[in-house]
């Protein structure tokens, strides 16, 4: 009973702190790759609409893995 309380304890702080397909999703702005093509960077702006104004969201992408 213990084991089942303490993964779902885990579950539940992944979903809230680090689950990244919860964030709200943008309009893309800019995107440029590394010179050595390794990685490219995105960058959305995002209005949540509420009482927080536009904020910038960065994404990374990995194209190779060392």
């Amino acid at each position: 009973m213990f084991a089942l309380l303490m993964v779902l304890a885990r579950y539940g702080v992944y979903q809230a702190f680090f689950d990244t397909n919860r964030l709200p999703k943008g309009d893309l702005i800019a995107e440029i790759e590394s010179l050595h093509g390794t990685y490219t960077i995105k960058a959305y702006v995002i209005n949540v609409e509420a009482t927080i104004d536009y904020a910038v969201q960065g994404e990374l992408v990995f194209h190779r893995e060392n």
